[in-house]
């Protein structure tokens, strides 16, 4: 199978969705601009047309991109954590000292996210799975929007924190890939 991972915020290529699936599968996790939303579609963008990937996975922030791609491609998808209020926490975030590096990209990336994030919110398609951990602090309500926005099913629960370890990962993904 071929799977385009793609990182959550502060995140990287090579990350514990890659690690987990790279023994099994050909994975493609390209390092992406966050902070700059319509550079990392584009990248995106360029990489579905060049490629032909049979699956997206996508944790947290990340899962807003998997949203959009996965409808423009048909392409199914896991959604790992997704986090849906990643407007509040760039808000909350330009408060706290750690990420006043990011506040000159701050104002600009909100308005981008805005729009990627409303393009993502028309995304109904039935190819889509969610991994949902029940300690996750950063995006508590996620399986609440999931629900909404795809109904009660393909839902996988796992122990855990919002960033899920290797281990963790395969547990709970690996049988997914299973089923598609």
């Amino acid at each position: 199978m071929n799977i385009l991972v793609i990182h959550g915020m502060f995140a990287s290529g090579s990350n514990p969705m890659k690690t987990a699936l790279q023994t099994y599968h050909t994975v493609t996790s390209p390092n992406l601009p966050f902070m700059e939303p319509n550079d990392c579609m584009s990248q995106l963008n360029k990489l579905c047309k060049e490629s032909k990937f049979d699956l997206i996975v996508a944790h947290s922030a990340g899962c807003i991109y998997a949203r959009v791609l996965s409808k423009m491609y048909k392409i199914p998808k896991v959604l790992i954590n997704p986090c849906y209020n990643i407007l509040e926490l760039l808000e909350g975030w330009s408060k706290q000292k750690w990420f006043k590096p990011y506040l000159d990209r701050s104002e600009n990336a909100y308005i981008e996210f805005n729009k990627i994030n409303m393009l993502a919110a028309t995304d109904h398609t039935k190819n889509t799975y969610g991994i949902f951990s029940d300690h996750d602090t950063t995006c508590p309500d996620a399986i609440k929007s999931y629900i909404r926005q795809y109904g009660n099913t393909n839902i996988t629960k796992v122990s855990g924190g919002h960033r899920l370890s290797v281990a963790q990962l395969k547990k709970s993904l690996l049988p997914i890939l299973e089923t598609i």
